[in-house]
């Protein structure tokens, strides 16, 4: 008359464990809390992981926690008008270095197109030259 369940509990802590039901008609009720008569309190498994020790459950909800407060902290913020101001100055910024790009490459273009013209054209010729 032994019943067996595996349970792995995923966090490390105290455990209180409460089986309820029959057994051949016979009602169950049974409650039974970790200690020094019962069964062990539930260990972590950093001690044992190797090569890295990896964060707990608990420990990637409080990261993950500070991180969600942080962002709805920022979504509710104003940006002061000195901090707009700066944005815009960069973001015109960086128009401006984009249009220098553009015309900088497209006038290099421009020069490679114009020398390979320049190239087929002394080709052609001195192609010409040696047929005549």
């Amino acid at each position: 008359g032994e019943y067996d369940a595996a349970i792995v509990p995923t966090a490390p802590g105290d455990y209180t464990f409460h089986v309820t039901g029959k057994i051949h008609d016979r009602p169950i009720d049974v409650t039974v809390t970790s200690g020094d008569e019962t069964f062990n309190v539930v260990e972590g498994t950093a001690d044992i992981q190797f090569p890295a020790k990896l964060p707990t459950l608990t420990e990637i909800v409080t990261h993950l926690d500070q991180v969600d407060s942080r962002i709805s902290d920022l979504q509710n913020a104003s940006p002061s008008r000195a901090a707009l101001d700066a944005a815009t100055s960069a973001a015109e910024d960086a128009r401006k270095a984009a249009d220098r790009a553009l015309l900088i490459g497209g006038g290099i273009g421009l020069a490679g197109l114009i020398v390979g013209i320049v190239a087929a054209a002394m080709a052609l010729r001195a192609t010409r030259r040696a047929q005549a």
